[in-house]
């Protein structure tokens, strides 16, 4: 077993010497124990870099703030400074972590330390999202290790431990930037570098698993909870009650994500205990906020507000803006009326990111997209839909999934309060139809970014619209499917709910006037029900690993036989035809009962795959692909411009014959590997 070989070529047979008592150790918690037994002895010796660089990495993983700050006041070196900095992050004491950064950057010895300051400004810098010195930062981080590198064999335990931190601090600040994937993979290399060479840090193990937890939770590339189930075990076995909470606070996030609201408020006054403890400001403002998304979930308001007020209070106090909650705060005094408090934190939002009014940027179509809810609130709803519109627009072109699915979200309860006060059938009907668009994206994105409880919801939403819309028979197929995956994830409530819904749907036409105009009231307040659940709680997406693959695309005529095809898949022609014949069967099944308007642009989930239809006045254009991406829309509508005027050259044909379509095939084939098929 090795503690600590990261400093080893620091120490003398002179240092040993200076710290009786501690040649015995056999663990982490043991040199703490006898570090804080033996502290006023300690601090009053000649301590030397090797002593100073090990008790103050002890003293952060522990995160004895008390007595590490008392060491810095007496030694100010840079062995303390590299691991007192990591602490003062924590605490959000901004001014004194630039200030020693500042201090201390140039390149000095100990290197290892120098090294360890360099890592944790990486750290700082990621969480604080100041992508210059961020950068700045990590070309000095490489250049650093490759003159420790120059210092150490390759197979020196020294270099093997500091290379572990290396990879854990790129791999966070890789999950800061959202490239959960690439974080996976250097967390993983950190992880076989410690076990294989027996170093015993269990703070920085501890620490890598919490990575590699939280990546997964997000990504959907590993299993995250028994990943925190190791982070609580790796923290609890040196008893670092720290550690303990932060994997419990994970866990508290993916009760939220299954909907376990009440079990996850457990977990999360657990870790607020011990954030206070540790006077942990960012840790506390997050976990407010956290708690917030419970209550509000619960439908507790009132407790809600008070939460979210304590983590706005300690982001002025501690001049710590998130931008987060300035959104979260919008959306809530949006949805309790308070007008004025929702355009007060969306201004503070505009403010923070500084944002451009006509650039199209991501933080414009979240500007807007809120704006438009707030506008909704107001009862403005022309407005409302011109702004989540242009916001959506906007985050189609950036490819931002998440505030696609906000913006959704809000169109749909737009659309369902005009719906309800609506008079004319025939609007009601273009109404109904627009939820139903809506609500097949949104369903679509739930389902392949791994949210099953959001997507339940909205399955019960779109069957409800189905239904009144007359369209019982995908109502029913709908709820099929959403009972075997309510099954399949032990979502008893969820199951109750469909099991009603399907029994309504399978009788409605049973009733008599009287009785079925009752009844689709009854679904009209279903629907807000829904949706007005979808916006109170958190919307959780995972990230997908790869890019989706483009299957199969048609060309179908108005006689609803395809007049082209295309096969992206490199596979035999017997797998080529039932790709297309599902597809063709896919189309066929929901053109029974929902007619392809000109502009009405459909995304939905199919099995295991997604069907895009987008359709014109002589011919539809079908894409089948196996997951969700904004690009594909664009992509058809460019691909539309090239097949209308060759449909056009067929007139009134309904049936082509071999040669037509040869000639088709001939003339389209290489405009759909010019659009859809990027060049390597």
């Amino acid at each position: 077993m090795n503690i600590f070989p990261k400093y080893h070529r620091l120490f003398s047979s002179d240092d040993a010497i200076l710290l009786p008592g501690f040649s015995e150790i056999c663990s982490i918690y043991d040199f703490y124990e006898t570090l804080i037994d033996n502290w006023d002895k300690i601090i009053r010796k000649p301590l030397t870099s090797p002593h100073l660089s090990t008790i103050s990495y002890i003293l952060m993983s522990y995160s004895d703030y008390e007595r590490l700050k008392e060491l810095f006041d007496l030694f100010s070196s840079l062995e303390v400074a590299s691991n007192y900095i990591k602490l003062l992050a924590n605490q959000g004491k901004k001014e004194e972590v630039e200030k020693i950064l500042s201090t201390y950057k140039p390149i000095k010895e100990p290197i290892e330390c120098w090294f360890d300051l360099i890592g944790w400004g990486i750290y700082y810098f990621s969480q604080t999202q100041q992508k210059n010195k961020l950068n700045e930062f990590l070309d000095e981080f490489e250049e650093g290790f490759q003159k420790i590198s120059k210092l150490m064999e390759k197979t020196d335990l020294s270099l093997i431990h500091l290379q572990a931190f290396k990879l854990y601090i790129e791999g966070s600040s890789l999950y800061y930037r959202r490239e959960y994937f690439k974080s996976v993979k250097l967390a993983k290399k950190a992880v076989d570098l410690l076990i294989e060479n027996d170093i015993e840090d269990n703070f920085l193990l501890g620490s890598i698993y919490n990575l590699l937890a939280i990546n997964y939770s997000l990504s959907g590339s590993g299993p995250e909870k028994e990943m925190l189930y190791k982070v609580r075990d790796t923290f609890n076995e040196e008893r670092m009650d720290r550690g303990v909470a932060i994997a419990k606070g994970n866990l508290a996030y993916l009760l939220i994500r299954e909907g376990k609201f009440e079990e996850a408020m457990t977990l999360l006054l657990e870790f607020d205990e011990i954030m206070r403890k540790y006077s942990e400001i960012r840790n506390l403002i997050l976990n407010y906020s956290d708690i917030y998304y419970c209550l509000k979930s619960l439908g507790k308001m009132d407790e809600a507000e008070r939460n979210l007020e304590i983590a706005m209070q300690l982001m002025e106090e501690y001049n710590s803006p998130n931008e987060d909650i300035y959104i979260d705060a919008t959306e809530f005094y949006a949805l309790k009326g308070e007008i004025e408090k929702a355009e007060f934190f969306l201004n503070k939002y505009s403010q923070f990111l500084d944002v451009e009014e006509k650039a199209e940027t991501v933080k414009n179509a979240t500007t807007l997209i809120y704006q438009g809810f707030i506008d909704f609130k107001k009862k403005n709803f022309y407005d409302a839909d011109l702004k989540l519109k242009k916001g959506l627009s906007i985050a189609r072109k950036q490819n931002v999934i998440p505030l696609v699915l906000q913006a959704l979200i809000y169109l749909i309860e737009l659309n369902i309060s005009k719906y309800k006060i609506e008079a004319s059938s025939l609007v009601k009907e273009e109404i109904i139809e627009e939820i139903e668009i809506l609500s097949q994206e949104t369903i679509a994105i739930l389902k392949f970014h791994d949210n099953i409880f959001q997507m339940i919801n909205y399955q019960q939403l779109l069957a409800t619209a189905y239904i009144l819309s007359n369209k019982v028979s995908l109502a029913i197929s709908l709820l099929e499917e959403a009972e075997k995956i309510s099954i399949k994830h032990n979502m008893m409530g969820q199951i109750k709910q469909i099991k009603e819904l399907m029994g309504l749907a399978k009788s409605v036409d049973n009733y008599v006037n009287g009785a079925k105009v009752q009844i689709h009231r009854e679904l009209e307040k279903d629907l807000q029900t829904y949706s007005s659940k979808a916006i109170r709680e958190i919307t959780i997406l995972r990230d997908q690993e790869e890019e989706p693959t483009l299957l199969s695309l048609l060309v179908i005529q108005e006689s609803g036989l395809p007049c082209f095809s295309y096969n992206f898949k490199d596979e035999s022609f017997t797998t080529d035809e039932l790709l297309l014949s599902g597809l063709i069967n896919a189309i066929q099944k929901f053109s029974s009962e929902i007619s392809w308007k000109k502009g009405k642009f459909r995304l939905m989930a199919h099995s295991d795959y997604i069907l895009l239809i987008e359709p014109h006045e002589k011919f539809s254009i079908a894409l089948f692909v196996d997951g969700y991406d904004t690009s594909f829309r664009e992509k058809m509508s460019e691909f539309a411009e090239y097949v209308k005027p060759l449909v056009d050259k067929l007139g009134d044909q309904k049936y082509l014959d071999g040669e037509t379509c040869i000639d088709l095939d001939f003339n389209l084939k290489g405009i759909v590997e010019k659009i859809f098929i990027p060049e390597n």
